[in-house]
């Protein structure tokens, strides 16, 4: 089963509650990819929640529009346009 999970917000009460549901799936063995989106790709700088995806084996994890330099990352993500997200939100069993 394939997961997507969208980062679109810079709220803290969301991202505790994303961030929740992105370990259960990992526990259930979800083949799992993270995009931060718009607001979202603050997340890569501001919130170190995140730092703990690889360490969890979460390998694929995306900006769409980032508005972040690369070097003030937390994490390794690869940029992605429209057309890699729409295909990726096609192919995905949960969209969170």
């Amino acid at each position: 089963m394939k997961a997507l999970a969208l980062v679109t917000d810079n709220n803290d009460k969301q991202i505790k509650w994303l961030f929740d549901r992105v370990l259960a799936m990992i526990a259930y063995d979800i083949d799992l990819r993270i995009v931060f989106i718009n607001e979202g790709c603050k997340q890569l700088i501001e919130n170190k929640i995140w730092k703990a995806l690889p360490m969890y084996g979460v390998d694929e994890i995306y900006d769409f529009d980032a508005i972040i330099q690369k070097n003030e990352s937390l994490l390794r993500s690869e940029s992605i346009s429209s057309t890699e997200l729409r295909l990726m939100v096609a192919q995905a069993d949960i969209v969170l």
